[in-house]
């Protein structure tokens, strides 16, 4: 079975997608745990056309930005990915890169 490959823009943000210790140190314990449980699902899905658009995931195309979408960790916090290879079938996409994790809003 295939499965999401993912990889991370910098060493920095794949310790901080690997690292219980350094997701609490940064964002908190709640949040911390949850983002490395989201990123284990990642790997997980087959391709972007299974990760849901709907709650707890709510993947989704980010406006005025090229094929760039966000997934949720919580309320608050999202991943940004970006596929490795653009392409409209998200079926398609079966590696992405973790562009960074941000706080919504800010």
């Amino acid at each position: 079975m295939i499965i999401i490959d993912i990889i991370y823009k910098s060493k920095k943000i794949e310790i901080l997608c690997n690292s219980l210790k350094e997701a609490k140190k940064q964002l908190g314990d709640k949040t911390g745990k949850r983002l490395l449980q989201r990123n284990c699902e990642l790997k997980a899905f087959e391709n972007l056309s299974k990760i849901p658009s709907s709650l707890p995931y709510k993947r989704e195309k980010l406006t005025n930005k090229n094929n760039v979408w966000s997934i949720r960790i919580d309320q608050e916090w999202r991943l940004i990915i970006k596929p490795t290879e653009p392409n409209d079938n998200l079926a398609l996409i079966t590696s992405i890169i973790i562009m960074e994790v941000s706080k919504h809003y800010e």
